[in-house]
């Protein structure tokens, strides 16, 4: 099963939603987190081995989603109908293979695949870790 057997009511239900760790760009994350940045710093564990790392990637993600939640941020449908660019969204959506990524290219974009027409594509932009 691909997500594009998964239907859009399913997609778009509210449900548990998580961050993959390849999409994650730390910086962006924390400026997001707003005033519980402070709450993260005080969280997360000093080290920069591999599983503390990943550790504090995840506190990362559960806080930014924490955040998501309490702000009620829209789907990505939703947000694109407020016609303002940048907008936090929180949704699940698939998105065109970006094979360059391998290529640890330092910014990709992938085409997301609508149900809807907007007259112009929708690409979500992401850095790469070095």
């Amino acid at each position: 099963m691909s997500a594009s057997d998964i239907p859009p009511e399913l997609r778009t239900e509210n449900f548990f939603h998580h961050i993959d760790m390849g999409f994650l760009n730390r910086r962006l994350c924390i400026t997001a987190l707003g005033p519980v940045r402070a709450q993260f710093s005080e969280r997360m564990k000093p080290g920069t081995d591999h599983m503390t790392v990943l550790s504090n990637d995840h506190l990362l993600v559960t806080m930014l989603l924490d955040v998501c939640q309490a702000l009620k941020a829209p789907t990505l449908l939703e947000a694109l109908t407020l016609s303002k660019q940048r907008h936090l969204f929180r949704s699940t959506e698939r998105l065109s293979p970006c094979p360059e990524v391998y290529e640890k290219a330092r910014r990709v974009e992938h085409l997301v695949e609508l149900d809807l027409d907007f007259g112009k594509p929708v690409r979500i932009a992401c850095v790469t870790c070095p």
